[in-house]
């Protein structure tokens, strides 16, 4: 059997691409990495990425339809980031649901195209 060595990249399919590009960078403070371009020198997906995380964005098209999505896009953080990322999404207007579970806490809110993004830490506050 083989073994995986890690996830490559979640792609969506953005309602606008240069929206989502511009708030993946200011909101997760992701970066453009690269952009793919196909024989007609067409560029799509963007990959936006900030460590290991990445998320391939497409442009909303015939071949790219935006589709119900029930699940979510989840990015690990730690302790500090964590708390960082929570003042950041205020400072900047963005709604977002604190959810403490048994092994980790979670921020949830959505991206423009309505995917909704879970920032989690597993690095427990001590009691």
């Amino acid at each position: 059997m083989f073994q995986i060595e890690a996830l490559d990249h979640v792609a969506l399919v953005a309602r606008n691409l240069q929206q989502s590009i511009d708030w993946y960078r200011s909101v997760l403070g992701m970066e453009q990495r690269y952009q793919y371009r196909d024989e007609t020198g067409q560029g799509n997906p963007v990959v936006m990425g900030s460590g290991d995380a990445c998320i391939a964005l497409f442009p909303a098209a015939p071949a790219y339809p935006i589709s119900p999505f029930n699940g979510h896009v989840a990015m690990r953080l730690n302790r500090a980031n964590f708390e960082h990322a929570q003042e950041h999404l205020r400072s900047i207007g963005i709604n977002f649901r604190f959810v403490r579970y048994s092994r980790c806490d979670s921020l949830y809110f959505n991206d423009p195209s309505g995917y909704q993004i879970e920032l989690s830490t597993y690095d427990m506050p001590k009691v």
